[in-house]
């Protein structure tokens, strides 16, 4: 689906917000914590929301609004909203999964996602929406990325990695998590991205004194989680960039965290929980690390 500007135009700034979780507090529950947030926010808010694609309802309560269709989908496995801010050209989907672990073979698991396609006046306000859904939800990991960039990413070199390293043994092909299954992220993260959140696992695993030296800026959140800015500003798009590991500004991400927990064109595919943690540990580590 494609996200234009309220113009029509296509090439306005835009951004993506993905969030992934594990947390299990009820489907009610769980998008009113959503929506409370996307109302702290509201030059970012979704203006639209609805049970199916395109929404048509107007959302005037966030939090209300999407609690009570939680209510209403309590008894699926899986809670779905769609979002859509039609004045600037948004859209969104909330997806809570009751059950992350059920009905799958070892190893696999759905967890609960929120994606966003954001046109904002201005990109400032979009690292502190991240770390402000990831605190409410109790998320695992989750991104800001420029549009074009993820386009590069998930397409040319995408493409480009697998005809050199083959299939990823997860049997899909990160950064996509499509279902199933959702193990591309128990083996790397897809890229360093302008702003991520690393959720309590990664700090567990790789020691906060690490984490909290990746980036220009850091905030830890109280779930014991950080969001990382690799840079200060968007960084520039580069189309003639020869891989993802190639931009300059990823750098200080890099030199502290290694190269290792991530996809990269100089390396084959990671082995399942060797340099970031399994989808268990994500489920066993949140909140413990809170202060």
């Amino acid at each position: 689906m494609t996200r234009t500007s309220p113009s029509g135009s296509a090439d306005a700034a835009s951004y993506v917000l993905e969030l992934v979780g594990l947390a299990v507090p009820g489907a009610a529950e769980h998008l009113r914590r959503v929506g409370t947030v996307l109302a702290d926010h509201p030059g970012l808010a979704p203006t639209r929301y609805g049970p199916s694609d395109p929404p048509r309802a107007r959302l005037t309560d966030p939090a209300a609004e999407l609690a009570a269709v939680g209510v209403r989908q309590a008894d699926r496995p899986q809670a779905v909203v769609h979002l859509a801010c039609p004045e600037r050209g948004e859209t969104g989907t909330a997806a809570y999964v009751a059950a992350p672990f059920r009905d799958h073979p070892p190893g696999f698991v759905r967890p609960s996602r929120l994606e966003l396609a954001l046109v904002p006046e201005g990109p400032t306000e979009l690292g502190d929406l991240l770390a402000d859904l990831a605190g409410a939800t109790d998320a695992c990991y989750g991104f800001v990325s420029s549009r074009p960039h993820l386009a590069q990413l998930r397409g040319t070199f995408g493409a480009d990695r697998r005809r050199q390293h083959g299939p990823s043994p997860s049997g899909g092909a990160p950064p996509t998590w499509q279902p199933p299954p959702y193990q591309a992220l128990e083996m790397a993260l897809p890229d360093v991205f302008w702003v991520q959140y690393l959720g309590p696992a990664f700090v567990g695993l790789w020691g906060e004194d690490r984490v909290a030296r990746a980036g220009v800026a850091q905030r830890r959140l109280g779930n014991g989680g950080y969001v990382v800015w690799a840079c200060d500003e968007p960084p520039p798009e580069d189309a003639d960039v020869e891989s993802p590991e190639a931009h300059p500004w990823k750098a200080s991400v890099y030199d502290a965290l290694g190269p290792e927990p991530f996809v990269r064109h100089d390396r084959a595919w990671n082995d399942f929980g060797v340099h970031v943690p399994l989808m268990t540990q994500h489920a066993a580590a949140r909140g413990t690390l809170a202060p």
